[in-house]
């Protein structure tokens, strides 16, 4: 779902699933890329799964944007998504950690600094 959501909307995206919450840096392919719109559809369509697949498994209303401006480093806000499920305490490295990724582009070069 995730990654349609990315493709149909020109967006690539690095994403940490936490235990009762979801961690995510998208970033727009071109001029028509829409983050928001990416961002709320995903959130509705994977809401629908949620009610159908998981009941009593919610997620909050509405969500915290943040634009990361050109001068912001990317790869540490990226790390910073990484290192959520260590800074709880559910593991010693996040690379160890099961429910991170990145959609449309490796994480690694990501982490490498290289251009999405």
């Amino acid at each position: 779902m995730l990654r349609d959501m990315s493709e149909r909307h020109s967006c690539l995206a690095v994403y940490c699933f936490m235990p009762d919450h979801l961690h995510m840096v998208l970033h727009g392919e071109n001029c028509h890329s829409d983050l928001w719109k990416m961002a709320v559809e995903f959130k509705q369509r994977s809401a629908y799964w949620l009610r159908c697949n998981k009941p009593g498994l919610r997620w909050q209303k509405g969500f915290h944007d943040r634009v990361i401006r050109r001068s912001d480093d990317l790869v540490a806000h990226v790390r910073d998504v990484l290192d959520n499920p260590c800074r709880k305490g559910l593991l010693a490295n996040w690379e160890d950690y099961p429910m991170k990724g990145a959609v449309g582009c490796k994480l690694e070069d990501v982490l490498e600094g290289l251009p999405w």
